[in-house]
């Protein structure tokens, strides 16, 4: 059977007027009270267990090398707020393991809600501010689902049972914001679709995609998206003929999916970069109580093997993660037919009534 499609030709849009109440304002110091409080969840805090375990020589050597490979991660990671508390998890294993005390256990709370508090700082409320800069910004629909707003890419992920569907912000076409008189349903390429209720949303189109998602701010949305399009990087590289696109989406089945008693579930790739880590972690601490006594040389043999299983399963999410991004990129095969109908002053489903104004440039 053909995955449903929408309609390639759609009604006259009816422009409607933007609702009366004032959108959203700027939120001040973002950045300026966001960045010392991740700091302080994913270094400080830990390193405060540290010292008052008292540690010393090779476990405090374990634990603060612990912690500037969780503050290298961070800083590389600054742009996706979602996982800084991860980070700051991974400081507080390693300091409560170099520690080896129950005093070091409420770390394992407090650094990652620390840090999530300085993720939602940073990305929440929705602004126009956040145009301006270059992280993620994760918006939720009233639908199952999130909308992350990146520097190059819109991302839209599903709860359960889709591979992710990713925007290319450089080949952005529209970017419009209104309103569903109606319920609707939306399809999307691979055969998902989107339940649609009334209400306010986001027409957004790009390189032959096109998305209709119900959001709380779609004015705001539309904005962020268009300032972030001027300078977005360039993402298309892929498949360029159909064998290549089905072997790359047959893989991201694969990969991204898997099946639980008959029903699909989206596969988290991340595993192998937490497997890879406690193998990490496993092997330092074997390695340092080998260096405190004398130990059996299986030990010294498991210290050295596990870092270096979790490297390599680290490499491997690297792998996986990127050829995933690429399938994300890709759901249409080349030279596909345009999404549905993609004319601004043509509605995609017949209850689409966009703003008067603020139409997309």
């Amino acid at each position: 059977m053909a995955e449903p499609r929408p309609a390639a030709e759609g009604p006259p849009a009816e422009p409607v007027p933007p609702p009366e109440r004032p959108a959203p304002g700027a939120v001040r110091h973002r950045r300026a009270v966001a960045h010392p409080l991740a700091l302080l969840g994913v270094v400080a805090l830990p390193g405060l267990v540290l010292w008052a375990g008292g540690v010393t020589g090779a476990r405090l050597g374990l634990g603060m090398g612990w912690l500037a490979v969780a503050a290298l991660i961070w800083t590389a990671d600054l742009r996706a707020p979602r996982r800084w508390p991860g980070w700051a998890l991974l400081a507080a294993v390693a300091a409560a393991i170099a520690t080896a005390h129950p005093a070091a256990l409420p770390g394992l709370v407090l650094g990652p809600v620390v840090t999530g508090l300085a993720a939602r700082r940073l990305t929440r409320p929705l602004g126009p501010d956040l145009a301006e800069r270059d992280h993620e910004v994760p918006v939720p629909l009233r639908s199952a689902g999130t909308l992350l707003i990146g520097r190059d890419r819109a991302v839209l992920t599903r709860r359960r049972g889709h591979l992710r569907q990713a925007l290319p912000l450089a080949e952005l076409r529209l970017a419009q914001p209104g309103r569903l008189a109606e319920p609707e349903r939306w399809p999307l390429p691979g055969g998902a679709v989107l339940d649609l209720p009334a209400g306010p949303a986001v027409r957004l189109v790009a390189a032959g995609q096109q998305w209709v998602l119900p959001v709380d701010e779609p004015g705001l949305v539309a904005d962020v998206v268009r300032r972030r399009h001027t300078a977005a990087w360039p993402l298309r590289t892929g498949p360029t003929d159909a064998a290549g696109w089905q072997r790359l989406r047959a893989w991201a089945v694969r990969h991204g999916t898997f099946t639980w008693h008959g029903r699909t579930a989206r596969a988290l790739p991340g595993w192998r970069l937490w497997a890879g880590a406690f193998l990490a972690l496993v092997g330092s601490l074997l390695l340092v109580s080998a260096v405190e006594r004398p130990v059996h040389a299986s030990v010294w043999v498991v210290g050295v093997v596990a870092p270096l299983l979790g490297a390599a399963l680290a490499v491997d999410w690297w792998r996986v993660r990127r050829r995933l991004d690429s399938a994300d990129r890709h759901p249409l095969p080349p030279d596909a037919a345009p999404w549905g109908e993609q004319r601004p002053d043509r509605a995609p489903v017949s209850s689409w009534r966009p703003w008067a104004v603020r139409t997309a440039r």
